[in-house]
């Protein structure tokens, strides 16, 4: 399971599951404001207007006994009551009958439509109209257009004259019903607030009553609701459908974001292993692509930073062989050559120190032979680059205790453990610079060179038994100093201890470089 939660955390599925989300909220909005849209006006539709008159035309046969004179004006206002109820519920008007003609239909009763607002599952076969439930109003009034009945009895009392309560076209409409002009449905949806119709109610071709409603527009609540209404029979249709669309057009965005920093991730790899080729096939305009130009800019000029850094090294070695020339055999050589001066004056008369001077400049001439070998063969190319440190480490020192005459121990301690080349070089490049002073300067007899792989760092570790040095003026020079800068430079630590019995240089590396750089506490 971690597996899995690492997995989509990458970049390529966020992005896939986001434009998965985006894609779903955007089609629900846009579903949601069509059908807003379109309900805005259904409420004054003539489809809807006939339909919700039908269903109240069928459900008129229920007034037939309360339309008797004297009228019974409680069953009426409990059929306005059940016919506006069924209508808020249903939205809509489609009655489980309406299929059927109207000589097939079963008779209705006063106690069947309660049964028939219940019935939800045969209800919803078409999107829901929205109109306002509160405000739209249902009246029944008798041949001579006297209300007998209504749902808000305040806005239309009992007993008052109909048309008294309508505006202009309400009252064409109700007296094309109320003086025979009409026998049908007839309506009125030219106001924008609402709609309004009329349809009489006959018993044997007489003129019993009119039915009288006025519909009006509905908030936008009410809008949002019907829309919503009409939405969930089409939402697992429309889930699959958005997850499925949002799933491959997501994939297809994160895969082309993922494959180019991949790419990016893929360059950056090779920089660090000393390929500096360029970033190929770079797009114009986005992010991405200026991110691609400014890390080509950047390995151009770390390249050059290199070749700088080279160079300066070229110097630094050619300023130290210089030095060492001019320490070592420079004074060697002067010495072989005062003493080659003597010896011509002397051969002549005292032919025996002449023989002492001539054993002394051999002696000086094997030393100055010695020394080039050593600085020849230390700028001779790395040993590194074509086997293991310990190995290089091992022959130089060897090639060192020939040529100086110092005995040498050499080991290793720990288990071998992989760092980097640059910090093995720097290993290397110390342990000739300590071991040049050594011969040079320490008139020791002897040296050890340790190697310990430690848990968080390697250390190395170089003792002599010469006759030590002043570390406080010994620290201005450039053997010491170089030391102290290559330790630097790659994050470790130094440590110099000196005095008559000797010197021990310790130094130690963290295998690999952190950011912050610094020296880290040694371990046992």
């Amino acid at each position: 399971m971690k597996k899995l939660f690492k997995q989509l955390r990458k970049i390529q599925w966020r992005l896939t599951f986001t434009y998965m989300g985006a894609t779903l909220l955007m089609l629900f909005l846009v579903e949601l404001l069509v059908l807003v849209s379109n309900n805005r006006n259904s409420f004054s539709n003539p489809f809807f207007i006939n339909n919700t008159a039908r269903s109240l035309g069928n459900a008129s046969r229920m007034l037939d006994t309360a339309l008797v004179e004297p009228y019974d004006e409680e069953a009426i206002s409990l059929w306005i009551e059940n016919n506006k109820l069924f209508l808020e519920s249903n939205t809509r008007q489609t009655r489980p009958n309406d299929q059927l003609p109207p000589e097939n239909q079963p008779a209705l009763t006063q106690t069947d439509l309660p049964q028939q607002v219940n019935q939800k599952n045969s209800l919803f076969e078409s999107k829901p109209v929205a109109f306002s439930r509160e405000k739209t109003r249902l009246v029944v009034a008798n041949p001579a257009g006297i209300i007998l009945g209504a749902d808000e009895e305040t806005e239309f009392p009992l007993g008052a004259d109909l048309l008294t309560y309508l505006d202009e076209d309400e009252i064409v409409v109700v007296d094309e019903i109320l003086t025979g002009s009409q026998t049908s449905v007839i309506y009125s949806n030219s106001n924008t607030q609402y709609a309004s119709f009329a349809f009489p109610v006959l018993q044997n071709g007489e003129l019993k009553a009119v039915v009288f409603m006025r519909i009006v527009a509905p908030t936008v609540a009410e809008e949002v609701d019907a829309a919503l209404a009409g939405f969930l029979p089409d939402l697992p249709i429309f889930l699959l459908t958005s997850v499925v669309v949002g799933f491959i057009f997501g994939s297809l965005l994160a895969s082309s974001f993922t494959t180019r920093i991949q790419k990016l991730i893929e360059y950056t790899t090779r920089w660090g292993k000393g390929d500096f080729s360029k970033i190929e096939n770079v797009r114009d305009g986005d992010e991405i692509s200026q991110l691609s130009i400014a890390l080509n800019e950047m390995v151009v000029q770390f390249e050059e930073l290199i070749e700088s850094k080279k160079m300066l090294a070229v110097l630094e070695e050619r300023n130290r062989f210089a030095r060492d020339l001019h320490d070592s055999v420079k004074q060697e050589i002067f010495s072989i050559s005062m003493n080659l001066g003597a010896i011509k004056s002397l051969i002549k008369t005292n032919p025996e120190k002449a023989s002492e001077q001539l054993e002394i400049t051999a002696e000086l001439a094997k030393q100055a032979r010695n020394e080039l070998s050593t600085l020849i063969y230390t700028l001779l190319p790395a040993q590194l680059e074509n086997q293991d440190l310990e190995i290089a480490m091992r022959e130089y020192v060897n090639v060192w205790e020939k040529n100086s005459g110092i005995s040498v121990v050499y080991r290793t301690h720990g288990r071998k453990v992989e760092i980097p080349t640059e910090i093995e070089q720097t290993i290397f490049r110390i342990t000739q610079e300590a071991l040049s002073n050594i011969s040079r300067h320490s008139k020791a007899t002897a040296t050890s060179v340790m190697l310990d792989y430690l848990p968080k760092f390697i250390r190395l570790q170089i003792s002599d038994n010469g006759t030590g040095f002043d570390i406080d003026n010994v620290k201005k020079g450039l053997g010491l100093r170089s030391i102290a800068e290559r330790v630097a430079e790659n994050q470790g630590k130094l440590d110099v201890d000196s005095g008559s019995g000797g010197t021990t240089i310790t130094l130690q590396f963290p295998y690999q470089k952190v950011n912050s750089g610094g020296a880290h506490d040694e371990e046992e």
